[in-house]
């Protein structure tokens, strides 16, 4: 087995592992999280209904890895995610000697959501 394969099944193995003790993981890491993020327990009332993911994976690449997950986000939770980021989109910058600078060859555009 190659040593990329060798740490991508090891990681895959950390990710499951993670994934299963899903409660005492959040518990040992609750103190590193940020204050900000909403905590999972249950809200009184309810806040909105969680439904289940249809997502898929596909590997495009093992190096560097890319995944490509399809249906990640709902159509109404994309709205809701770009609708944060509006007022904070920017041009995309590249890094050219050090220093972020925009370019005319980058047409994107990119948002820190709070």
């Amino acid at each position: 087995m190659s040593s990329k394969t060798t740490q991508f099944t090891i990681l895959t193995l950390i990710t499951a592992l993670l994934i299963s003790n899903y409660d005492r993981t959040l518990s040992l890491l609750s103190p590193y999280l940020i204050a900000s993020v909403c905590p999972l327990e249950p809200s009184e009332p309810p806040m909105e209904e969680c439904l289940a993911h249809n997502y898929t994976t596909e590997i495009l690449s093992i190096d560097p890895l890319l995944i490509y997950i399809t249906n990640f986000v709902t159509p109404r939770e994309a709205t809701a995610l770009l609708a944060a980021g509006d007022p904070l989109f920017k041009s995309s910058q590249v890094t050219v000697a050090g220093r972020d600078t925009e370019t005319p060859d980058r047409t994107s555009y990119s948002a820190t959501l709070p």
